[in-house]
């Protein structure tokens, strides 16, 4: 449940970086691509 909570106050958020930011946020915390989570170095 609080995994739930915490990408919802992510996705409401996501405004405040520009595109570039964006799709790092997602990919690192698994917001796209099915919900697996990448590291920083596979979103670099």
């Amino acid at each position: 449940m609080q995994l739930k909570i915490g990408k919802s106050k992510i996705y409401r958020n996501l405004d405040v970086f520009d595109e570039r930011e964006q799709e790092a946020v997602r990919g690192r915390f698994g917001l796209d691509h099915g919900g697996d989570k990448r590291t920083q170095r596979e979103i670099a």
